[in-house]
């Protein structure tokens, strides 16, 4: 990363020659980040020391914002908006027919996927209604009254799930019950009807998942604070401000961690899991399904243990 900042461009993504290229920017984050996973849960690590000096450069430069509306932020307004420091991106060029630009080899890992199943009356908005919310998120979030992050994240199917019932999403959008019971499918995977392209019918096309955005820098930067015994207040409070909740003064470790949970949830990598390992609490979370030394990894693939005989 430290290579890569000094090569890449200074410059937002949606300032790039190559609108939403990763930039110097992208890289300071992508070193927070992994500083924050060497340095774990120790705060006399110097890996915290990185994390704020990285984010640090981040905010000095003045580059980036907070979108103000948390709910369109996901959507086509909030498309490459100045808090994105990198975006998968899912292009149709705004034409009904012809070429696609797709995040990935399956351009439905995101959207389809999770899009609510069952029988949408016609409706383009429709998928696989895989890897709902949790009621456990659900819970989380309606406790501590963040409405505004509920709103978002999280769109129902129906009453409870029951395909005989509809509910109408903040935009305007009918979604019905499915046959599977799934009462929520996830907002920020959610993309109206009105911001479809004509003609097209593959789910989420011209919209792009979110991946860094500046809410995580700043959220970084209050932690890296916070762990060196400074007052991390500021960036914690533009972060609330923006999902219409209060200031707190003198917040705390704990304080930042639920506030990433609720600020990230349902979002493409995992960020609660990642913040869990690296602060050791994951096997209190998920007790005896998480083990440590283990479950931070994903599995070897079945064809790479054929193919190489040293996996065996």
């Amino acid at each position: 990363m430290n290579e890569c900042i000094e090569a890449l461009e200074d410059a937002r993504p949606n300032q790039s020659i190559h609108i939403g290229a990763v930039t110097k920017y992208t890289a300071l984050l992508l070193k927070a980040k992994a500083a924050a996973d060497l340095a774990g849960n120790d705060n006399s690590s110097p890996h915290w020391e990185e994390v704020l000096d990285a984010t640090n450069k981040i905010i000095a430069s003045n580059k980036f914002s907070l979108y103000p509306n948390l709910y369109e932020l996901f959507k086509l307004p909030g498309k490459l908006a100045n808090e994105s420091l990198f975006e998968l991106q899912y292009s149709d060029f705004g034409v009904g027919t012809g070429d696609i630009v797709r995040p990935g080899v399956d351009w439905g890992t995101f959207f389809r996927w999770q899009g609510p199943s069952g029988d949408q009356k016609g409706s383009p908005i429709s998928g696989a209604g895989w890897v709902p919310p949790s009621q456990n998120i659900v819970d989380f979030l309606t406790n501590r009254g963040d409405n505004e992050r509920l709103k978002n994240t999280i769109q129902y199917c129906g009453i409870n799930g029951n395909p005989a019932t509809s509910v109408t999403t903040p935009s305007g959008d009918v979604v019905y019950g499915n046959p599977f019971g799934i009462k929520y499918f996830n907002g920020k995977a959610y993309l109206p009807k009105a911001q479809m392209t004509e003609g097209r019918m593959e789910y989420g096309a011209n919209n792009n998942v979110r991946i860094l955005r500046y809410a995580d820098v700043l959220l970084l930067n209050a932690e890296a604070k916070v762990r060196k015994g400074q007052n991390g207040d500021e960036p914690f409070r533009l972060v609330r401000e923006r999902a219409k909740l209060g200031a707190i003064a003198n917040v705390t470790l704990n304080q930042i961690l639920d506030e990433r949970r609720a600020e990230f949830a349902c979002e493409w990598w995992g960020e609660r899991f990642n913040d869990l390992v690296r602060t050791g609490k994951a096997k209190e979370v998920f007790g005896a399904k998480f083990i440590p030394g283990v479950s931070e990894s994903l599995p070897i693939p079945q064809t790479q243990i054929d193919a190489n005989p040293n996996f065996r």
